[in-house]
């Protein structure tokens, strides 16, 4: 009794000085740091800073306590007194900084960049091409950094990439590295010889007064529009192309004056009736060209025959080739006028034949609609005979179809009723054999239920009871150990019990999950360091002696379901715990790895939780699930957890797959509906 008092004395001495250093530094937090290597392996003797603030010491256990001011919270960047390392990454939760550290990968290169006059490279792009192509722009002093692997070296000028700029040397020392510029000289432009051309020349003004392609080929026929001006050629062009566009335009309208009027849709006669007008138009032009063709002929023979001596031999030679010219033309349009005319011959006369066709079909026509008409008056006449006695045999036939139908639909109702009293019976069977196999199934889990509970509460009981008896013979803090490991087995026990009870209850209980939250609640309650197993509903973390826990987990925030909360954190609860047991007995000194993942899958969760273990062998495989089964000579459990994960699930209308190889590894996959 004096012991308790003093103990509860100093108790309250201590809680009354933490209240007081509470008061005093309000604005102070304490943090945890944990240090670890790539390996997830505790790195300790290193010394690392927060933000701006000073460096702080780790201990050789890869673990230090610092305070820190709320103000300096959250955490923007850690520093790492050592150039040789750097904070891979870090997570802050609960109090707990883990840092995660990994070697320097790279090296910073000082460049500095200036002309041979010591003006600086200010304010420009530099490409590097090492291992990599960097670029970066300098700074007003002509300075920068370059980012470089750790194991590359710099090796020539025509490394680095500027614009403009010609680098003349380089000098790399150690970490630094200096350029040497130059500017680059003008190039003069290459020199062009002129030459003076003599321009014909050409009377612009009169090409307003052309009328015609006769007077421009007159008047062009001796220039080469080549040695025309680039402004006088463009209007020759301009004026050709105004010529030609006429031309073709009253060609188009002549021509397509009265064919236009034919198409697919026109009538016949419309049609015959414009080529009869397009011929007459084109006699008509035909004589008009003829009479101004023999006016033009008077005039020309009447220059011949004033003589040609005044004519140079190159205009000479051009009349010839005129001549020539006009000659091969008229051929060539009197072989076009008979090609014309043989095709207005050919088609009337196919018109004159299809005419007479078309007369003659429309009198064979006129005879079969007479024959027609008769055969149709002949056919009435057998039709109404044939109708009435179709009439009859109609009625006939309806009545004997009327019949039928109603027989078959009362053969129909008939069946129908048979099969559903033989369908009720069959299902009335099979209900009662169904409810008959739950009841004595129910009735064995109940017998070995409460047999084995009664037998696995014994003997906590037995111990206490045979402690008590040893009590003058052992040491106090072993009998004190003794009896807080049998109460704690007992209080698992009761709690595994406990939550087997309430499930029936629990899955009523339904309300909006996050699967993120629920997961970290149960993770974070098996982060606790402890040897052995911690209280709270049994479903703590086992942690084995100086082997960590590293939980994987692989869930988006956004996944919500409805269902009961309770029940899901006794499937997560003792998957996981069964995760970290099993793996803890594979002879190993690596961390515990529990790869925890929940994706949304055909409407449903899919849950899965994965060790890499022992393993389960295959000739336990069948029976799991089953109650009181532990799997494992080692476990000190109930053989509980997987039954009570096995009747969570069916409470909630979801199932449970597992696979596992010996020695290696082992998955459970559950799929829950209820997903929104």
């Amino acid at each position: 009794m004096i012991g308790a008092s003093k103990f509860s004395f100093q108790l309250l001495l201590v809680m009354s000085i933490l209240a007081a250093q509470a008061v005093i530094a309000q604005d102070k937090t304490s943090l945890q740091v944990k240090a670890f290597d790539q390996d997830l392996k505790p790195l300790p003797d290193i010394q690392i800073a927060f933000n701006d603030l000073a460096f702080f010491k780790i201990g050789n256990k890869g673990t230090a306590i610092v305070e820190l001011n709320q103000s300096d919270l959250p955490i923007k960047a850690i520093r790492i007194n050592d150039e040789r390392l750097e904070a891979a990454s870090w997570n802050l939760s609960r109090g707990t900084i883990e840092i995660i550290v990994r070697p320097v990968s790279y090296k910073i290169m000082h460049v500095a960049a200036s002309f041979s006059d010591g003006t600086a490279l200010a304010q420009k792009t530099i490409r590097f091409n090492g291992l990599k192509t960097i670029t970066v722009n300098s700074d007003q002093s002509g300075k920068f950094d370059l980012p470089v692997s750790i194991n590359e070296t710099i090796r020539s000028k025509d490394q680095f990439e500027i614009a403009d700029v010609v680098i003349a040397s380089m000098t790399v020392n150690d970490n630094s590295v200096t350029l040497l510029l130059e500017r680059p000289q003008p190039k003069e432009p290459p020199r062009v010889a002129t030459t003076r051309t003599v321009k014909p020349a050409v009377d612009v003004a009169r090409l307003d007064s052309i009328r015609s392609l006769a007077e421009f080929y007159a008047m062009f026929r001796d220039i080469s529009i080549n040695s025309l001006d680039e402004d006088i050629r463009l209007l020759v062009d301009e004026k050709f192309k105004q010529l030609v566009a006429l031309r073709q335009d009253s060609i188009r309208a002549i021509q397509a004056q009265y064919i236009r009027g034919i198409s697919d849709t026109s009538l016949v006669v419309e049609d015959i009736r414009n080529l009869l007008k397009q011929a007459t138009a084109e006699r008509n032009t035909l004589r008009t060209n003829r009479e101004e063709f023999e006016n033009k002929i008077v005039v020309i023979s009447s220059k011949l025959q004033r003589g040609v001596s005044n004519l140079s031999d190159t205009e000479r030679s051009s009349l010839r080739h005129d001549i020539d010219m006009l000659e091969q033309l008229l051929i060539e349009n009197e072989s076009q006028f008979f090609e014309n005319h043989n095709d207005y011959r050919e088609i009337i006369n196919t018109l004159r034949e299809k005419y007479l066709e078309v007369e003659q079909l429309q009198e064979r026509l006129t005879e079969a609609e007479r024959l027609r008409e008769a055969e149709t008056r002949e056919f009435r006449q057998r039709l109404i005979g044939i109708g009435g006695v179709v009439a009859a045999f109609g009625f006939l036939i309806i009545l004997l179809i009327t019949f039928s139908t109603r027989l078959r639909r009362q053969a129909k109702s008939l069946k129908a009723a048979n099969d559903r009293v033989e369908q009720a019976n069959e299902n009335l069977e099979a209900m009662v054999a169904k409810r008959t196999h739950l009841l004595e199934e129910t009735n064995r889990e109940l017998d070995t239920f409460l047999y084995r509970a009664s037998h696995d509460l014994k003997t906590p009981v037995q111990s206490m009871i045979g402690l008590s008896q040893i009590i003058e013979h052992i040491d106090k803090e072993e009998m004190v150990q003794h009896v807080r490991l049998v109460t704690e087995k007992m209080n698992r026990m009761l709690n595994k019990l406990v939550d087997i009870s309430e499930i029936s209850q629990e899955s009523k209980n339904i309300r909006t999950i996050n699967i993120l939250d629920t997961i970290n609640k149960v993770r974070n309650k098996h982060l606790v360091t402890i040897e052995g197993v911690t209280g709270g509903r049994g479903r703590g973390a086992m942690i084995i002696r100086n082997r960590p826990i590293q939980f994987e987990v692989d869930c988006p925030e956004s996944i919500e379901i409805q269902s009961s909360q309770v029940l899901i954190e006794i499937i997560l609860g003792n998957l996981i715990e069964n995760a970290i047991f099993f793996s803890g007995l594979k002879p190993s000194n690596d961390v515990l790895r529990v790869e925890i993942r929940a994706r949304i899958k055909d409407a449903k969760l899919e849950l899965s939780v994965l060790d890499h273990g022992v393993g389960i062998p295959k000739s336990d495989m069948h029976r799991i699930f089953s109650m009181f089964w532990t799997g494992n000579e080692a476990s000190k459990g109930s053989g509980l957890g997987l039954y009570s994960v096995y009747k969570c699930i069916i409470a909630l209308h979801g199932t449970i797959t597992f696979e596992s190889e010996e020695g290696k590894f082992t998955r459970f996959v559950a799929m829950i509906p209820g997903v929104q």
